[in-house]
């Protein structure tokens, strides 16, 4: 498999990531349907605020746990390096060809496991869903541009009217189209409310019960709330209480809608029949990212008989209550976003245990035939070692030993990192086998990981970067290959 594919594959962190997030947002919208359980005897729009509330958390702690994972240090969303494939997913078996001198050395790396397959499904099914998302929404603003703006003044007195009713203060644009067969609310950020041209023969009162309805929408910005709730459909396609949450808030904005309209004043029964005159003949409507309409089919048996039953609870939250929630929200939310599994900070050499502290060991086991054994090292002070460099394998024109002269010359970085990850996971240890082809500059122009049993990736990166930055004698006819595994273990007591 090409280089570019391999560092493309998402590696186990950055699906780690993405899980962590998918189960923090799942466990607001489960908290959410709770909430909405509890308070099902609530208004409507007290309903609609708790799924709205849900959603902005769920879309708030996937941007605030991207921007937080990204800040240098925390490691918890690694970065893809193109050039050099080196995350790659736990132990992995690389197919084997024969260099030059006969000795066998990996082809190329294998290709990505479960985890990345998984990673890159859930990424084509949001970019799918994202890509319908974004044509709803131009298929919305087209609609409203094709739409005439001259109306006549009946349409303009009924809507200053209903705006005078709601307290809408904003302005909002009214026009008539003949493309659609009910009124809707269009617009995110600008405002404007479309009717059909069936709505020429309407009465009064009937326009005037629309506009209410519509302007409520305005008033509640559920066009904003909408989009917001087909983005977290789209991040978490796969889980059923996205979509869930997103049917629910559909459901309760328009019975919070026609709660305003009976709370305006107009009589229940006379809207009931409005409501079904300007749904009469519709069949079911596809939600749009910038478009809502009044005339859906769906749930309209329950929106009648809750508008005609003089027990239905219609007064909304007041402003304590409802910012009370928002902050409830916001607290809950960043709590979520911010909480990780926290990585140590780096400790200064004079402060770590000097028996834990990463260092090289002299190599203890037999060595097969045709492996270079590195020479013994003698220790010092600081007791037993915790890193060992065990057999290579090098090919092409280069010699061993000036290879493991640069390697180890550029050690110590090798050993602060791997300080920092004993300290942050007691008794970390394992192999990391590189693979890497060495260019006639001496510079590494290829590399790949074709075993990892420490599966830690902040130490796994630390390998990659000591081998991508050494440079290396210039080999003999231009090439050269090196297969060098780096073996951790913890001395005796750490």
């Amino acid at each position: 498999m090409s280089p570019l594919v391999t560092g493309l594959t998402p590696g186990p962190a950055a699906l780690g990531w993405l899980i962590a997030v998918a189960g923090r947002a799942t466990l607001l919208l489960i908290v959410a349907a709770l909430v909405a359980i509890a308070v099902r005897r609530r208004p409507a729009a007290t309903r609609h605020l708790v799924w709205a509330l849900g959603v902005a958390a769920v879309l708030g702690i996937t941007i605030v746990s991207a921007a937080v994972s990204a800040v240098p240090g925390r490691g918890a969303l690694p970065s893809v390096t193109i050039a050099t494939p080196s995350f790659a997913v736990g132990p992995t078996t690389a197919t084997t060809a024969r260099d030059a001198s006969g000795e066998a050395r990996p082809d190329g790396p294998a290709w990505p496991g479960w985890p990345a397959v998984l990673a890159i499904g859930w990424a084509l099914g949001t970019l799918g869903l994202g890509l319908r998302l974004v044509r709803s929404h131009r298929a919305a603003a087209q609609l409203w541009r094709a739409a005439d703006p001259a109306i006549a003044a009946s349409w303009r007195d009924a809507a200053r009217d209903a705006r005078a009713r709601l307290g809408v203060t904003e302005a909002v644009e009214l026009r008539r189209s003949a493309a659609i067969p009910s009124p809707m609310t269009v617009g995110v950020w600008g405002r404007g409310v479309m009717l059909p041209a069936s709505a020429d023969a309407w009465s009064s009162d009937r326009l005037r019960a629309v506009l209410l309805h519509e302007l409520g929408h305005v008033q509640r910005r559920d066009t904003a709330v909408q989009l917001g709730a087909q983005l977290v459909c789209a991040l978490y396609w796969w889980n059923p209480l996205a979509h869930l949450a997103a049917a629910r808030l559909r459901r309760e904005r328009e019975q919070a809608c026609d709660d305003l309209v009976v709370a305006s004043g107009v009589t229940p029964s006379s809207y009931a029949t409005d409501l079904l005159e300007v749904a009469r003949g519709l069949g079911p409507t596809i939600a749009q990212a910038g478009a809502i309409g009044v005339g859906d089919r769906a749930g309209l048996a329950t929106r009648i008989d809750r508008i005609l039953d003089p027990r239905t609870a219609r007064d909304p939250l007041g402003v304590r209550s409802r910012r009370a929630a928002y902050g409830a929200t916001v607290i809950a939310a960043l709590a979520l976003a911010c909480t990780s599994t926290p990585q140590a900070a780096p400790r200064d050499r004079d402060q770590t245990d000097a028996r834990c502290f990463a260092s090289l060991r002299a190599p203890t086991t037999a060595r097969p035939t045709g492996f270079y054994a590195p020479p013994a090292l003698s220790l010092d002070e600081r007791g037993p070692r915790a890193v060992e460099i065990s057999t290579m394998t090098v090919g092409g024109g280069l010699e061993p030993g000036p290879v493991e002269h640069e390697i180890r010359s550029h050690l110590a970085e090798l050993e602060r990192c791997y300080a920092r990850r004993l300290a942050a996971r007691p008794g970390l240890a394992g192999a990391v086998v590189m693979h890497w082809s060495i260019g006639a500059s001496g510079q590494v122009v290829e590399q790949c990981l074709t075993e990892d049993t420490v599966e830690d990736p902040e130490l796994r990166a630390c390998v990659d970067a000591l081998v991508r930055a050494t440079r290396y004698p210039a080999p003999r006819g231009g090439a050269a290959t090196v297969s060098y595994p780096f073996v951790f273990a913890p001395a005796p007591g750490c």
